[in-house]
């Protein structure tokens, strides 16, 4: 049909009528308009959408500070800010932990006169004492589905590991090693448990990142460098470890670094390594990002780098802060 003919009705009666058509410019004009306010829309929905996933991303981080001349739990936003006291004891707290739902933080404290495991909400409040055991017991780290914690504690007369009921208090022994061993991490997918196992090689004592299984069994160690290898993590997907390495012959405030594996063991690469020390990685809730503590400043200080360990950044500058953990949740 022709252009004329498109524009055209005919009645009964074969006389021809004309329908109205808006003139080509004011139809061009309107269909710019629509596609100007589509776009209007469109933008704003990627930035929300944006702005959810950096909120997300960045979420908050828990860690220990002298600020305050006593070792106390902080938060704040991952990307610095003010940080918000969550106790305030003379005694020191440390090791902090957040629930998967960021609500509750574990820690370890000597407020009750030994080290014990607490509990505190994130929002603040009074600390709840979760442990009660003459021996030593630290380093809490909380499964994947909120309901455990994993921690390790002397109180066989040898460190080992152990499991929390974080309902009920009720504790089962993990592992049955004779030796030392410190800073458990659970994996993501709930089933096998991080740590370091600390051995005598030569007369010569190092430390070794091992995992065990949550049910218990056979202990498999995943490094086998020399120097200590210790304060693992998991990186979100379960496919990375991240640990400080610390080379023979130095201390770990002397010299450390940052460095990685995968989750089976295998060849590591280090993403941090100068003349300083930089150690305690704890991975972004999206795996893209660690945070870490480093001396680099002359004070313990919590940096945040890639994580392929380019472009670190200082979140804080104003105290001895220590111990980071990273929660989603704002």
């Amino acid at each position: 049909m022709s252009d004329q003919g498109a524009a055209v009705a005919r009645r009964g009666t074969g006389r021809e009528t004309r329908m109205p058509r808006l003139p080509a410019p004011r139809a061009a004009s309107l269909l710019t308009l629509s596609l100007l306010l589509l776009a209007v829309v469109l933008a704003a929905v990627a930035i929300a959408d944006g702005e959810s996933t950096r909120r997300v991303r960045d979420g908050r981080h828990a860690f220990i500070s002298l600020r305050d001349g006593a070792s106390d739990l902080f938060v704040r936003p991952a990307s610095g800010g003010p940080a918000v006291a969550l106790t305030d004891d003379p005694a020191p707290d440390a090791e902090p932990a957040w629930s998967p739902d960021g609500r509750r933080v574990a820690f370890t404290s000597e407020r009750a006169g030994n080290p014990d495991i607490w509990l505190i909400d994130a929002a603040g409040g009074e600390a709840r004492q979760l442990t009660r055991s003459p021996a030593v017991d630290q380093y809490p780290d909380w499964s994947p589905d909120g309901r455990r914690i994993v921690f390790v504690s002397r109180r066989t007369g040898h460190s080992n590991l152990f499991i929390l009921d974080a309902e009920d208090g009720s504790v089962r022994q993990l592992t049955d090693l004779r030796g030392v061993v410190a800073f458990p991490a659970w994996s993501p997918d709930g089933g096998t448990i991080t740590f370091t196992i600390v051995q005598e090689i030569d007369f010569a004592r190092t430390s070794q990142i091992a995992v065990v299984p949550v049910t218990g069994g056979d202990v498999t160690v995943l490094t086998r460098d020399p120097g200590l290898n210790h304060q693992a993590a998991w990186s979100p997907d379960g496919a990375r470890i991240a640990y400080t390495h610390v080379p023979e012959g130095h201390t770990p405030l002397e010299r450390s670094m940052i460095a990685v594996i995968p989750a089976g063991g295998g060849a590591r690469t280090l993403l941090t390594d100068h003349d300083w020390a930089d150690f305690d990685p704890n991975w972004s809730p999206d795996g893209r990002r660690i945070a870490f503590v480093s001396n680099r400043d002359g004070l313990r200080q919590i940096y945040v780098m890639n994580a392929d360990g380019s472009n670190p950044i200082r979140v804080a500058s104003d105290a001895h802060d220590f111990d980071p953990a990273w929660t989603a949740e704002e």
